[in-house]
This record gives structure tokens, sequence and C-alpha cells, in this order.
């Protein structure tokens, strides 16, 4: 049975490697559907790193991301933080 494309929404919340999924991810996610992404993240590249890893994996796939929010969840370890970025992909 072929699911692709039937997600509205993806919850990403297991940090420490999630970025791995991503293609999965774009892979079921509708156009127009949201990406909820949580990622430890050193704080000099608290936001950058994860909105580039998810707009990475959306070039793959010809897709394009559109950044809802992003916020700092809590401190994960000395300079490390979760973080979560909600994104729109097209």
């Amino acid at each position: 049975q072929d699911f692709d494309h039937i997600a509205d929404r993806i919850m990403m919340g297991y940090i420490g490697g999630t970025h791995h999924y991503l293609d999965s991810a774009m892979k079921y996610l509708k156009r127009g559907g949201i990406i909820h992404y949580h990622e430890s993240t050193p704080e000099p590249i608290l936001f950058e790193r994860p909105v580039e890893r998810v707009r990475c994996a959306a070039d793959k796939v010809d897709r394009k991301i559109e950044v809802l929010n992003k916020r700092s969840i809590k401190k994960y370890s000395p300079g490390v933080y979760h973080t979560v970025v909600d994104i729109r992909v097209y």
C-alpha cells in the first residue's frame, strides 16, 4: 500500500538523531503540511542548524519550506538546548 503524502503534520520529537528521519518525513508529509522538528542544538547555531537540516531534506525532493515558529524548550546540557522549529513544507 502506498502511504506517500498522507500526513498533515509530523511530530519529530525525539532528540539525538532526529535529522536521520527527515527524508522519511518528506515522503509522508502532504504539500502544505507541517513538521514539528525537535533537536538538541549548540547555542551558537540554536535555530540555524535545525532549519537548515529541514531545508536540505526539502530541497532533495524539490519542496520549499516556510518557518512558522522557532523556540527553545529547555537547556539540554551546558551550551546545548532542546529546540523546536515548526515548518510548513510546500
